[in-house]
């Protein structure tokens, strides 16, 4: 907290009685010291020092008066105590009353300081790390009572601590007011900076502020930096955020802002605008140590609606109010319960395309939110959970369900949409117990529901696809789709309970191999809205885990050798199956159901394993090279082997090295035998079509933080069947549903002293179709038509006073992003920004 009061220290100092050769409260040394009986007071003069504590006056001289309880000291007057010193030309106090000094200058400590040997201003600010120098012409002030508020003229006023020359920064005003330890006030500063990368070492102004309010401490009311930012929709935004203290355990920050959306030419194309006020507000708690919340609303009033249309097919924006809900609250109940959530919602389906500037984020489908609450016995483990999954869109497709179209009602939230759910969740895991000898037993049970929040089934039509799924748009040749009613190919509404056991044993042979061999059986009984009875349906597997480890040693290196065999055996379910999907991969059922139209397009591979008998095998074999603790090179290939088709499935080969300033990594994947029968043709070569999947990662970085960073992931058409595995299988060589796709990133980091320089750029791996800049149609792109690029720096003062981060985003459409933080007060460890 900031206390450059002078009277204050001084009546601290003084409290005792202030007669030399006193108490021994009060130490007193001076060349000199009289004292005047005809006016009662004491002269000291002479190289003075008065001591109290850690409390400590200097002054070439001083003088006391009890009677009026007045102390006055002239000529190099410096006062210090464990966190902050004061130099001033003269110094008047009233105990307990008014105070005034002249020639102030201030400086706040970091920590608790040792100023003992501090004899004048410079050494006491070179003494220590600073928080906070402030120099003013005059500051006056009372110490009667409460402590209250100090008023200072001609005030400069700086976070920085810079150890020769101005400072990087600092605020000049002829009038401040210093509450302490909660704020400043300035009126009307101006902000001066020392353009040091100009090579100029002069402060020169830059602008000004009617009234400027800088915290003091960790949680204090006040004025947050400005904020400025750029999405391609929303154009230059403008904030403001106040911070407002709610008690010891909340806190709230209202920012309101200004969207100046596109030009008028852009709006007239079609290209998505954003125009008007706007606001967030985020409320944060923390009532007790384990347990914390947070909730934000980001609002704005969008202008622009009536003018964005679309020239390619004519579907408008969002409209009015736009409204994006997100937070999370998380608990310890006990020692062992847990509850977690996590909210995020939007208004309407364009929210993420118009507010996001990030090209991934705005792909994204979906916006999540869950609740969970589990708790952990000695061998069982308790679970409560549901998760809500709101579709959202980059063109018009759901843009009609938001406008009220027949038959395709929005709602708030999404929830007017046929999207399935994951409705309150009930399960218990029995974690591996010993039953005898090396026989271990695990198990699960649970009760879901998955079903839209209303109606019966997703409504998809012929095609089955409905608003939720990736990839559809409304079919208005499609009678059948959102008519409210099911027909064969859609998705059923679904209440599930399942349960499932597994016995164990592992041990090992000759203390060298080891062996796992497992049982595991499944049953399940589903109740499909409309069919009106429990279908009951069952399942076992059997599994063999091998492997084994030979190791050596060439002096300090550490050589591994891991052979590995996996081998499983599931069967087909025996029982009845409900006319719907897998609901997730603890449940079994085909990729398209029985009865489906030729239109049919909505495949999913979601299960547990593949309908009917999967018969399965898994060879690998691992090496690695480690110096102690740190290990060199990693590297393991295999090949997985479908025993009842009696073919190759896929191999793969995966790999890491770490040395000196190069790190490497590469996990590759192919289908040994070809790829499967029925696989989707890519839409373009490229040499990636020769694997099923493909992972790159290369670095290289040097100590002080520069870098050079290259990446690839790629998946090739039709999946991979590790992506594609479930529960009870060790790989699904079903084709998914899924064409070729490949992102590649590019990256490099520079430091230069206190700044660093990163960009970043991400591009196709492949030639791939991606949205259109306008409307609601595709575009081709090629591998090297980069689709983001990101340029950022991040300037850490030398003065320690602010950190300033910049980020600009170009997309593949020429759509601007960018945002600009200037954090002051974790720089000074203040902790405001």
């Amino acid at each position: 907290m900031l206390l450059p009061l002078a009277a204050l220290l001084a009546a601290g100092l003084l409290a005792a009685t202030p007669v030399p050769g006193g108490d021994g409260a009060v130490r007193v040394e001076a060349g000199s010291a009289a004292y005047d009986v005809a006016g009662g007071t004491y002269r000291l003069e002479g190289g003075v020092v008065i001591s109290r504590g850690v409390v400590r006056l200097r002054a070439r001289s001083a003088r006391w008066d009890p009677r009026s309880s007045t102390v006055e000291a002239a000529g190099d007057v410096l006062l210090t105590d464990a966190t902050r010193a004061v130099a001033a030309e003269g110094l008047h106090a009233v105990l307990d009353g008014d105070f005034e000094a002249s020639g102030v200058v201030v400086y706040l400590k970091r920590g608790p300081t040792d100023l003992s040997a501090a004899a004048d201003a410079a050494a006491a600010g070179r003494c220590g790390a600073n928080a906070l120098v402030a120099r003013a012409d005059r500051i006056t002030g009372t110490a009667a009572g409460e402590v209250g508020p100090v008023q200072l003229t001609g005030v400069r006023l700086t976070l920085c601590d810079c150890p020769a020359g101005p400072p990087s920064w600092e605020l000049r005003a002829d009038r401040a007011v210093v509450h302490p330890g909660e704020r400043v006030e300035l009126t009307w500063p101006v902000v001066y900076v020392t353009p040091r990368f100009l090579l100029l070492e002069r402060p020169v102004p830059v602008f000004t502020f009617p009234w400027v309010a800088l915290p003091l401490g960790e949680r204090v009311t006040g004025l947050l930096a400005t904020e400025l930012g750029t999405t391609g929709p929303t154009g230059f935004t403008l904030g403001q955020p106040v911070y407002v203290t709610l008690g010891p355990a909340a806190d709230l920050t209202a920012t309101p802002r200004w969207h100046f959306g596109r030009r008028r030419a852009q709006v007239a194309a079609g290209d998505p605008a954003v125009r008007g006020p706007g606001a967030s507000l985020e409320l944060r708690w923390t009532p007790t140590p384990e347990a914390a919340g947070r909730l934000k609303a980001d609002l704005a009033w969008d202008l622009d609606d009536e003018e964005e249309l679309g020239p390619v097919d004519g579907a408008a924006g969002a409209s009015g109010l736009r409204l994006a809900l997100s937070g999370g609250w998380a608990q310890r109940l006990s020692p062992r319960a847990t509850l977690r959530a996590d909210l995020d919602l939007v208004g309407d389906p364009l929210h993420v395309r118009d507010f996001t500037p990030d090209v991934l984020q705005r792909d994204a489908t979906t916006r999540r939110s869950a609740l969970q609450v589990s708790g952990r016995g000695q061998d069982l483990v308790l679970d409560l959970s549901a998760a809500w999954l709101q579709p959202v869109a980059r063109d018009g497709s759901l843009a009609a369900c938001a406008g009220g179209d027949t038959g395709c009602q929005g709602g708030l939230f999404g929830g007017g949409l046929p999207a399935f759910q994951r409705w309150p969740a009930l399960a218990a895991t029995l974690l591996p117990t010993a039953l005898a000898g090396p026989l271990r037993l695990s198990g699960r049970a649970g009760l879901a529901r998955f079903a839209p929040p209303g109606g019966a089934t997703s409504d998809g039509g012929a095609d089955g696809l409905g608003p939720g799924d990736r990839g559809w748009t409304r079919d208005a040749a499609d009678p059948t789709e959102l008519d409210g009613r099911w027909q064969v190919g859609e998705r059923r509404a679904l209440t599930r309970l399942e349960t499932r056991a597994e016995l164990a044993a592992p041990f090992t042979v000759g203390g060298v191999l080891s062996l796992i061999p497992s049982l595991q059986g499944a049953a399940q009984g589903a109740l499909a809205d409309g069919e009106g009875q429990v279908v009951t349906a069952g399942w076992g597997r059997a599994r063999l885990g091998a492997g084994t480890t030979l190791a050596r040693r060439f002096g300090g290196l550490r050589h591994l050798v891991q052979p590995r065999l996996d081998w499983s055996l599931t069967s087909g379910v025996a029982g009845g199956r409900a006319e719907t999907f897998a609901a997730d991969g603890l449940d079994r059922g085909p990729a398209t159901p029985a009865g489906a139209a030729a239109a049919f397009a909505g495949a999913r591979l979601a299960a547990a394993a593949p309908p009917g008998l999967s018969h399965q095998l898994r060879l690998a074999l691992a090496t690695r090279l480690s110096r102690g603790e740190v290990e060199l090179v990693r590297a393991e290939v295999g090949q997985e082997v479908d025993l009842g088709r009696g073919t190759l499935a896929e191999a793969w080969l995966s790999a890491a090295a770490a040395g000196g300033p190069l790190t490497a990594e590469a996990d590759l994947r192919l289908w040994t035998a070809g790829r499967p029968a029925g696989a989707p043709v890519s839409a373009g070569g490229s040499w990636l079509d020769a694997f099923s999947e493909v992972r790159l990662a290369l670095a290289l970085a040097d100590g002080r933080g520069d870098s050079l960073r290259a990446g690839l992931l790629a998946v090739g058409a039709g999946g991979s069947g590790r992506l594609g595995a479930g529960q009870d299988v060790l790989f699904d060589g079903r084709v998914a549903p899924v064409d070729a796709l490949a992102t590649a990133t590019l990256g490099a980091t520079l430091q230069l002293g206190p700044a660093a320089l990163r960009y970043d750029v991400r591009l196709p791996g492949r030639t791939a179709q991606v949205a259109a800049c306008q409307g609601s149609g595709t575009r081709l792109v090629g591998p090297w038509d980069a689709q983001q690029h990101v340029a950022g720096v991040e300037w850490d003062s030398p003065c320690r006073c602010f950190r300033v981060q910049a980020a600009l985003r170009v997309d593949g459409c020429g759509d601007l992003g960018g945002s600009v933080m200037l954090d002051l007060g974790r720089a000074a460890g203040l902790g405001g920004r």
